[in-house]
């Protein structure tokens, strides 16, 4: 889905030899607001920071089109994605959790 999307810009990491190691998408919701839909990296590669590159290079290209207001969801539990978001001043407006019965 991401592949065939004309509604913004999917973003790839690659390993010098080109082999992709990771892989996020901003789509444009508006002509000034973007929604991250993920950013996924290789476990292998974790810890290196290819995230926040990621990040940074969303809001980048998002600010370049006069974007500004960028949002994302993820899981209550995802402190990982929390942390990451906070580095570059999202911030935390809601939290969801399911109900079981």
């Amino acid at each position: 889905m991401w592949l065939d999307a004309n509604d913004g810009v999917m973003l790839v990491g690659c390993r010098p030899d080109g082999r992709p190691i990771a892989v996020s998408r901003v789509a444009l919701l508006s002509p000034t607001e973007g929604w991250v839909e993920g950013i996924r990296v290789d476990p292998e590669v974790r810890g290196l920071d290819i995230a926040s590159d990621l990040q940074t290079a969303e809001l980048a290209w998002a600010a370049a089109q006069g974007v500004d207001v960028v949002r994302y969801a993820t899981g209550s539990d995802n402190e990982a994605s929390h942390r990451l978001g906070a580095r570059d001043g999202f911030e935390l407006i809601a939290e969801f959790k399911a109900l079981l019965h």
